[in-house]
């Protein structure tokens, strides 16, 4: 019933809401039966992959699965005809890139405040950052963020640095993520007398925003502007950029909302309605976000690389492997033995590479339950440090972990007042919520274990759970009539889990005595010993007065019921066992409705491959050529220069269509230092004039009289020799501790290329941009080239060119294409072989344990295909070959159909391409066997 009147949600009866996360696709009916309320829910794997990359499609598979478990019809000729209400998150974490001008400067700055901004940082790309402008632009081609900072350059410094990282991005053509045709935002955050330049570069095809200096002195950060802007921004575009996006939009009785936006809604009414401080955790596939709610205000952080799909191997790659582990083997029963740290790391990469895979075993189930409680500690932690980032910025020392998570307030917190900002440490919560799927499905006692083990709460504090993961559906409701949410939410929405006492906290472990009675008149005397957790059975409708005891010292409580009770947490902090005795029992989640469509695996036929340069060039072929996989196809030799911006105007103190009547220069001339720019006569004094305090060509005048002249090309000298052992005062041979730099490395004017600290801190600076050629360590040099740079495209795909363009060509052929299911490395080809491996060669092997590995290596083999490798032995870097595994990690087999295929190609030219990406816009490896007439 699309354009439903909101007033009619709770007069109608019936009324559908869909959440759109990154993984799943969540919708409820919900329905009122007898003058109560009842719900339907069920799920469909989001379809933002190929070969659906539609978000509609998803949503009518999931009212389809709830027309075929309830018999409504809520469905005519694929429009909902009941009213319909929707959230979306589709488009996961928000992913950015960050530049700025040095590395350890305004880039770390710009860095620190994506990431309290919740972001994924894809990059950091500086002006010293060691690659030269044209590998920036192809590995910004290669990313597809959902957002750019680009900050640099204190208030009142140069103006060209900005500029200069603006047009590499304006070069790169990105674009969002998941709406190609849509312009990219590009928050500014760099020097202010850039400003009107860079908006100069970047408006016309991009949406451009700015925002107050990032770093506007050496010793100053201001991140909270930038960060509130992105926050906007990610609301506002980001989240709503899904694709099939725009055909679910009419067909809503309200606008589509953000789901955290949504579940906030949510939390400001409950925390309003119940007069409690709410902590909410909603853990999803790609990120975790942490709610904090006083009185109706709601903070908001995001972690965006903590999940239990997309991201979960960021979980277990950022140092939360250890933890996880001893929370299963905590976990596991003697009979059931605990896996090994191999089989683990399989575990969580099959998990990464199928998202949307469920649980299937018992064992498998405990495996995410000790992710999500890592992942939600480790966001719960930033959580509470974005709260207080405003204060860290003023110490020169972070506050420890466990004062961000419990204790007293240190003393520095009251010297600063906030506006605006909700102060508190997790003893300061009466209420802990945990929502996302592992925790609103799984057994009601292992979400209070999850929740217990991550946050290892002091005191007493509440536990509840979203039911049916379904905050963010009464979130949206809320918008419209907030008494029906909170009626659903009391009835339908929220489970107590009951209330956990701790009472040895940090003290010393002794036995912990807790008496009194409930109020149906039943006794509880609990004796718990150090180490335990004894749950007791409390109602939910019953409450309890309760005395605990400690060290002799007694302390009062009133504890509220739930389906798991009353918890006596007698473990000290930090706790090292599991409350593995709140989750017995084996589970293992039913399956869902659909299972997502995947690619073909093997495709047969015309293929045709786009071999392009990041940037124009010279096209070194034509249509009708025939070429191989090592033929060039296209070249680009160029200099990146940077821009200069001499504000004539102003220096000469004249209106700025007056400027040009005074150059002295003009369009096309070269500057040398010194050089007379700009001269304007005067009346009984010297003329005024403007020196250029550059090398540079004068490119253009701008109409708000300034000067734009581009660097010269520094041909002056085919190389510059730097004579570091003479300017660091040591013997040639011993300068190689103390360099700064490598060969390949861009070097910028004035960077340093070696250092001594320990000699009143000597250095060694570059005279010149370029690149380093060689270091000599025999006469102690480094030798710089000009920064001219040779980039090449090959055809790669042996085929015949179809068309051109001015970046490359169209190559097409016949063959065999192979897709895979998770990769490392680039583009390579060999001949292939069920054999033993050869230099170049592509080696298929049903598995490769470490040994394989390290013959392919050691042989320079181009690739391999195998069915499964594990996990352990492909973390930390390039292996030197390119792999493309079909079957997943551990002990898999390549799929008897591809088997087949590559069997028949064997000795023959194959290709082979590692390339992985996960999210929205999906890349997976791929194998192709191409025809050769």
């Amino acid at each position: 019933m699309p354009g439903a009147s909101p007033r009619t949600l709770a007069t109608a009866g019936r009324f559908c809401v869909t959440d759109i996360g990154s993984t799943t696709t969540k919708a409820i009916l919900f329905e009122k039966h007898a003058d109560r309320w009842r719900f339907f829910r069920q799920e469909a794997p989001t379809t933002v992959e190929k070969p659906c990359e539609d978000v509609s499609v998803g949503v009518l598979r999931a009212f389809r699965a709830l027309e075929r478990e309830t018999g409504r019809k809520l469905l005519e000729r694929d429009i909902p005809c009941v009213p319909y209400l929707s959230t979306s998150s589709a488009g996961g974490g928000l992913a950015m890139v960050v530049t700025g001008l040095i590395r350890d400067l305004t880039a770390e700055s710009a860095d620190r405040v994506a990431l309290g901004a919740g972001a994924i940082v894809l990059d950091v790309i500086a002006m010293n950052d060691g690659r030269t402008p044209y590998r920036k632009i192809e590995d910004l081609k290669t990313m597809r963020p959902d957002m750019v900072l680009l900050a640099g350059g204190f208030d009142g410094d140069n103006t060209s640095g900005p500029v200069y990282l603006a047009e590499l991005i304006a070069e790169s053509g990105l674009h969002p993520k998941l709406n190609p045709s849509a312009r990219l935002d590009v928050v500014y955050g760099g020097n202010i007398n850039a400003r009107k330049y860079v908006a100069q570069v970047l408006k016309k095809d991009y949406q451009y925003h700015e925002v107050p200096n990032v770093r506007p002195e050496g010793a100053r950060e201001n991140p909270a502007p930038a960060r509130r802007r992105i926050h906007e921004l990610f609301m506002e575009h980001v989240m709503s950029q899904a694709p099939g996006y725009e055909s679910i939009k009419p067909l809503v009785a309200a606008p589509i909302r953000p789901t955290p936006a949504a579940f906030g809604n949510l939390l400001a009414l409950l925390s309003r309605d119940l007069g409690k401080t709410i902590m909410a955790i909603d853990i999803g596939g790609a990120t975790t976000d942490v709610f904090s709610a006083v009185k109706g205000r709601v903070f908001r952080t995001v972690s965006a690389n903590l999940g239990m799909s997309y991201s979960i191997r960021n979980v277990a790659e950022n140092g939360g492997m250890t933890d996880i582990l001893r929370l299963i083997r905590a976990e596991s029963d003697v009979s059931d033995a605990p896996p090994t740290e191999r089989e683990l790391w399989d575990r969580v990469g099959n998990k990464h590479i199928h998202p949307t895979a469920l649980p299937a075993t018992a064992a498998h189930a405990r495996t995410e339950w000790a992710v999500a409680t890592v992942a939600i500690r480790r966001a719960v932690i930033q959580h509470l440090r974005v709260m207080h980032s405003t204060i860290e910025e003023h110490q020169t020392e972070r506050p420890e972990l466990d004062v961000l998570l419990r204790g007293s307030k240190p003393n520095w917190m009251k010297e600063i007042e906030i506006a605006d900002r909700i102060d508190l440490a997790l003893e300061d919560y009466d209420l802990i919520i945990g929502s996302g799927g592992i925790l609103s499905h799984s057994p009601r006692g292992a979400a209070a274990m999850i929740l217990l083990d991550a946050l290892q709460p002091d005191g007493a504090v509440e536990l509840a759970v979203d039911s049916a993961f379904m905050f963010p559906h009464l979130g949206i409701l809320a918008e419209l009539d907030e008494e029906l949410a909170l009626e659903l939410c009391s009835e339908l929405g929220i489970v107590r889990l009951g209330t956990v006492c701790a009472p040895a906290g940090h003290g010393p472990a002794a036995e912990v005595r807790v008496l009194g009675s409930t109020t149906t008149g039943r006794g509880i005397d609990i004796r718990a010993e150090p180490g335990t957790v004894e749950p007791v059975p409390l109602g939910e409708d019953e409450t309890a007065k309760l005395t605990w005891t400690v060290h002799g010292v007694s302390n009062q409580l009133t504890a509220q019921g739930g389906v798991v009770g009353l918890v006596v947490d007698n473990r000290a902090r930090p706790v090292e066992l599991s409350a593995r005795r709140l989750a017995l029992g084996d589970h293992v989640p039913a399956s869902r409705d659909a299972e997502p469509e995947i690619e073909k695996r093997l495709v047969s036929g015309d293929i045709r491959m786009r071999r392009e340069l990041a940037t124009p060039g010279k096209v070194l072929v034509s249509p009708g050529d025939r070429v191989g996989p090592d033929t060039i196809v296209a070249r680009s030799v160029r200099q990146f220069l940077r821009p200069f911006f001499l504000d004539i105007a102003s220096a000469l103190e004249v209106a700025p269509d007056q400027a040009a009547q005074y150059l002295v220069k003009k369009v096309g001339d070269e500057l040398g230092l010194g050089d007379i720019i700009a001269s304007r006569p005067r009346r009984f004094l010297p003329p005024k004039v403007v020196r250029s305090n550059v090398r540079a060509r004068i490119e253009k005048v701008l109409p708000n009289g300034a000067v734009v002249a581009r660097e010269l090309p520094e041909l002056a000298k085919e190389y510059t020799t730097v004579p570091v052992a003479k300017e660091l005062g040591k013997a040639a041979r011993k300068i190689k501790p103390y360099l700064k730099v490598e060969p390949g490395q861009a070097v910028d004017r004035g960077q340093w290329l070696a250092v001594d600290p320990a000699r009143g801190f000597r250095f060694s600076a570059s005279p010149v941009r370029g690149k380093v050629n060689r270091i000599d360590l025999h006469f102690g040099v480094v030798i710089i080239e000009p920064l001219l740079e040779k980039e090449e495209v090959r055809a790669w795909f042996p085929g015949v060119v179809e068309e051109t363009s001015d970046r490359g060509c169209l190559v097409v052929g016949r063959g065999v294409t192979v897709n895979g299911i998770w990769g490392m490395g680039g583009e390579r080809h060999g001949r292939l072989t069920l054999g033993e491996p050869t230099e170049d060669s592509i080696v298929v092997r049903q598995f490769a344990d470490a040994d394989v590995l390290g013959r392919l290596e050691q042989r320079n083999a181009a690739g391999l295909v195998t069915g499964g490798v594990h996990l352990q032995d492909v973390l930390g870097g390039d292996l030197g070959f390119t792999i493309v595994v079909l079957g997943g990690f551990g002990r898999r087999q390549i799929p008897s159909e591809l088997q087949s295929a590559l069997e028949a190609h064997e000795g023959r030219l194959a290709l082979a391409d590692g390339t992985t990406q996960l999210r929205v816009g999906v890349r997976r490896p791929r194998v192709v066997l191409p025809e050769i007439p």
